[in-house]
């Protein structure tokens, strides 16, 4: 798996978008999963498919509700014919208020989170119809810009993170005393994954990395695996092999010299690591 970060950035004053997406086949993800600075619902319109998420798979169809808070690499797989979405993003700002602890509690659905927790709200529950509606009305607010669109909004998401609370309260949820350490830990995770992300190619380590952001290491190393699906090295090693597969294609350089970029310092060990991660010797991918 490959994670990158959506570069996408928010209005300031209006922290919203709504889009509908036809994705095909084409656009699965595949090994390659992002994660945003804001946090997403996605209702699905037409289609079936899977997302990929926290190392669970969720078979989506018409009316399932997908939510993915702003630090969790997801991805998806389209498993029949095309998938038609209807996707909200927005951050937290539009909804919270720092002087008003009552208004923060609507994003608790993604942060206070419990060992059964699911990203996927199934068509048959109740809620689910009502997410739906209010996002399709979100959209056309979105589209049509009357007077005060951004009011009604404003109203529907709160509306749609008050169904979310009342589903969630079901679930096995966190303490609440809990609350600000699962977000501070999400949080130190999206800052880890933009260092990675920067500087992969160097020689970077578990200690040095968990130490940036104030986790010891083997907390850091059990958390990144639950939410990356990969122990840190693996996934650094991982990234490795892809850009040195991009490099191979797209230029003439030696086997060395892609090698040596990428952070390999023993050629028989990036042969072996090649071979094992991408299925096949260097270069024979080459057109």
């Amino acid at each position: 798996m490959l994670i990158f970060k959506d570069t996408l950035q928010l209005d300031k004053e209006f922290p919203f978008k709504i889009n509908r997406y036809d994705l095909k086949a084409e656009d699965n993800s595949g090994e390659t999963y992002h994660y945003h600075d804001f946090c997403e619902i996605t209702c699905i319109e037409e289609g079936e498919g899977i997302y990929h998420v926290g190392g669970k798979d969720y078979e989506v169809s018409k009316g399932d509700i997908m939510i993915f808070n702003n630090v969790e690499p997801h991805g998806w797989t389209i498993t029949r014919k095309n998938m038609k979405v209807l996707v909200l993003i927005f951050s937290a700002e539009l909804v919270t208020d720092p002087l008003d602890s009552y208004i923060a509690d609507y994003m608790k659905p993604f942060i206070e989170r419990g060992s059964n927790f699911r990203n996927k709200l199934e068509k048959e529950d109740a809620r689910s119809k009502n997410i739906y509606e209010l996002l399709r009305e979100c959209f056309t607010e979105s589209e049509e810009k009357e007077a005060g669109f951004q009011n009604i909004i404003k109203a529907d998401v709160i509306k749609i993170l008050t169904f979310l609370i009342r589903h969630y309260q079901r679930e096995d949820m966190i303490p609440e005393d809990r609350i600000g350490e699962k977000k501070q830990a999400v949080n130190r995770l999206g800052s880890a994954l933009e260092f990675i992300n920067e500087h992969f190619t160097e020689n970077i380590s578990l200690d040095q990395v968990s130490s940036m952001v104030y986790m010891s290491p083997n907390y850091f190393s059990s958390y990144f695996r639950k939410i990356c699906g990969y122990k840190f090295s693996e996934y650094i090693t991982i990234m490795r092999l892809k850009k040195a597969r991009s490099l191979y294609i797209a230029s003439d350089k030696s086997a060395t010299e892609i090698a040596l970029s990428c952070g390999f310092r023993n050629m028989s060990n990036f042969y072996r690591l090649y071979k094992k991660y991408l299925g096949a010797l260097p270069g024979r991918e080459k057109p």
